[in-house]
């Protein structure tokens, strides 16, 4: 049973109640770890409260513009860290608009940039696929504070994953 996509927003607990990095990064060799993980978000994703579901659909559809609503995440707090991801707008995606392309699909032309305002906010963004990327490769993007971006960038676990660090 696949629930969908699932958005769950982090409440900051006391670091001992908190996996560490090292936790989370050993996880990624250990199939054991890995299934406790996915049988976590299956649990929640059962946990889901169909009537607030329901409620907030209905909020959603009852506003002339879905922008005017928002959620209680500032990524400019730093106990806030949003992510996102674009890895599949790339420049392999194929758009089929007929009157457009004459029907055989295109490339896009250009790929959105980060925005500025992103440069002092604690977020992650995956971004498009590009040409010259190996296929189940991506690039991230981190915006941390300073102090913040000088621990990631100490953390061995976290380096792993690492190939490159560019500013």
């Amino acid at each position: 049973d696949y629930f969908g996509n699932s958005v769950a927003l982090p409440v900051t607990q006391p670091a001992t109640l908190l996996p560490t990095a090292a936790a989370l990064a050993a996880s990624c060799d250990d199939a054991q770890t890995i299934l406790a993980i996915a049988r976590e978000i299956t649990n929640a994703n059962k946990s889901v409260n169909e009537e607030f579901v329901k409620r907030r659909t209905e909020l959603f559809c009852s506003v002339p513009d879905i922008r005017y609503l928002g959620i209680n995440l500032d990524s400019n707090q730093p106990g806030n860290f949003s992510m996102n991801t674009w890895a599949f707008l790339g420049s392999n995606t194929q758009w089929n608009f007929p009157e457009l392309v004459g029907g055989s699909g295109g490339a896009p032309d250009a790929i959105r940039r980060v925005q500025g305002q992103w440069a002092g906010s604690c977020h992650g963004l995956i971004l498009p696929s590009r040409p010259g990327i190996p296929k189940g490769r991506m690039e991230l993007v981190i915006t941390l504070p300073v102090d913040a971006m000088s621990v990631l960038e100490r953390d061995a676990d976290w380096m792993h994953f690492v190939e490159q660090v560019s500013v």
